[in-house]
């Protein structure tokens, strides 16, 4: 989509195409007009659509699951206004200043009714700048993203001495299942579902970079939605010292509690691809197959490169590792190792 310049606007370092987020708004059933514009809501930007159509067939969640499927996450409104007829001008132009408020959105809310969720709601109403949350909202449909969910994860640790993963938020993204599981006080779980996919097709797992979190893997789940589910591994432990055969093998479990039966496919960011690979053994260890696995921008775990003089060096050593086989021809170049890889290893992608 190419529109105009003085359609684009910056989000959050996103340049954003308003013009198309309205076309495919005006592509929804019941709706006659639309126009997304920035608006500032207690302080906090954020990106705002205006619907003119039938009131009683349009929900802003449906709205929002749609758009999810066509737009990248920056890209997708925080709130949506559905109105009978969008304010006009007298000559017919838009009349952006008799736009109401997203608070006044046409949304009926649960209220909190525990100390814990009312502690919650505030938490949330000051992170996300929006004054009407009920415990069902979802975090990331309000507008949450990855800056505010660490932001929030501080704000509960300061206020309420709270410890909460980032996972866990992932897992429970709305305040009543948060406080429930907080109420609890369960281990967060180490496997996060990404998308809503549900079917027989094989899952794909995906590591957690250095960070701990797996926001980076929530366009590429949704890119996928139609054809299989898509799992995130996030960091809970409370030891940073913990090492990544000790990860790899608690994650092993976790992927065999998961998916007990079936070929396995994993993915890994940075760090996350150090983890695949490991994970990938101990799994092959218990008899599972691991029919792909992916490495993005990854490292041989358990290699000092400082040690290492010759570039053939490093890449043999990156082919013996991941492999397991001791006897291997010398690799000068990594095109040599990719074809070498596609040979014996096709399942295997490095990029």
């Amino acid at each position: 989509y190419l529109g105009r310049l003085d359609n684009q606007v910056k989000l959050r370092g996103f340049r954003i195409e308003l013009g198309e987020i309205e076309s495919v708004l005006l592509k929804q059933p019941g709706i006659n007009e639309a126009v997304a514009l920035l608006k500032s809501v207690n302080t906090v930007t954020q990106l705002c659509a205006y619907i003119a159509g039938d009131i009683d067939q349009l929900n802003a969640e449906t709205l929002r699951a749609a758009l999810s499927q066509q737009l990248p996450d920056y890209a997708v409104p925080s709130a949506f206004v559905i109105l009978p007829t969008l304010p006009k001008l007298a000559s017919g132009k838009l009349n952006k200043q008799a736009l109401p408020e997203p608070e006044q959105r046409l949304k009926t809310h649960t209220a909190p009714s525990t100390e814990l969720e009312i502690q919650l709601v505030t938490i949330w109403q000051d992170v996300l700048g929006v004054a009407d949350i009920g415990i069902d909202d979802n975090f990331f449909g309000l507008g949450g993203h990855s800056l505010l969910a660490m932001r929030l994860v501080s704000e509960c640790q300061r206020r309420l001495n709270i410890v909460l993963p980032l996972a866990q938020l992932l897992a429970h993204p709305n305040i009543a299942e948060l406080a429930a599981s907080l109420n609890s006080h369960a281990k967060p779980s180490l496997i996060v579902p990404l998308n809503a996919h549900k079917s027989f097709a094989t899952p794909l797992f995906c590591f957690h970079p250095a960070g701990g979190h797996v926001f980076a893997y929530q366009t590429l789940a949704r890119e996928l939605a139609t054809q299989r589910p898509v799992y995130g591994l996030a960091y809970t432990h409370l030891n940073p010292a913990i090492s990544l055969t000790t990860l790899a093998d608690d994650y092993a479990v976790a992927i065999n509690l998961q998916q007990p039966q079936g070929h396995l496919c994993l993915l890994g960011w940075s760090l996350g691809g150090a983890l695949a690979l490991l994970t990938a053994k101990a799994l092959e260890h218990m008899g599972r197959t691991v029919r792909f696995i992916a490495l993005i921008d990854s490292f041989v775990p358990g290699f000092d490169d400082d040690n290492v003089e010759q570039t053939s060096e490093l890449i043999h050593a990156f082919a013996k590792e991941i492999s397991g086989a001791d006897c291997l021809p010398e690799f000068t170049d990594a095109e040599q190792l990719a074809a070498w890889l596609q040979t014996n290893h096709p399942t295997w992608v490095m990029c």
